[in-house]
């Protein structure tokens, strides 16, 4: 008996839970519009479709230069002058961001450039031992067109660095 009294008591208010639920999450949200004031100006219409055009005599105009093409100011049938002509005007393009692989090689070649080493060159090697700052000087024994620096260390028994 008192399962059925408790069963008429949670059902209703489950479904006053359920439907409040229901209706709170499908109950319209306002929304944003943008607004602004109507006036009589001229319309002004463009046209940005692709075409087909057909052409008689094919020139290629290259430059040895990455940029964006302006505006050509010849038109079709315009007499053109050799050397006084000017068929295309280039404007430079705007630079690249570097990501971090060429960026790392631009200042690996900057730091090289300015490390450049001749055979039989002396180079101080400088570590911290046990606390003990130690300096060593050594031979590059690498050639100057290997791309690499070796530097020759004999081992000394007993030896600490």
């Amino acid at each position: 008996m008192a399962r059925k009294r408790a069963r008429r008591i949670l059902l209703p208010i489950a479904g006053v839970i359920i439907a409040a639920f229901l209706l709170f999450t499908m109950w319209p949200r306002a929304v944003l519009v943008d607004m602004a004031q109507i006036k009589r100006e001229p319309m002004i219409v463009t046209i940005d479709e692709e075409a087909k055009t057909r052409v008689r005599d094919e020139y290629i105009v290259s430059a040895p230069i990455a940029g964006r093409l302006l505006r050509v100011d010849v038109e079709a049938g315009d007499c053109v002058a050799k050397q006084d002509t000017i068929v295309a005007r280039i404007a430079p393009s705007d630079p690249s961001f570097l990501d971090e692989r060429t960026r790392a090689e631009a200042e690996a070649a900057d730091v090289a450039a300015d490390f450049r080493f001749v055979q039989g060159q002396h180079l101080t090697l400088k570590a911290s031992v046990d606390g003990d700052e130690l300096r060593r000087s050594y031979s590059i024994c690498a050639g100057v067109d290997d791309g690499e620096l070796r530097v020759a260390i004999k081992k000394v028994p007993g030896g600490r660095f």
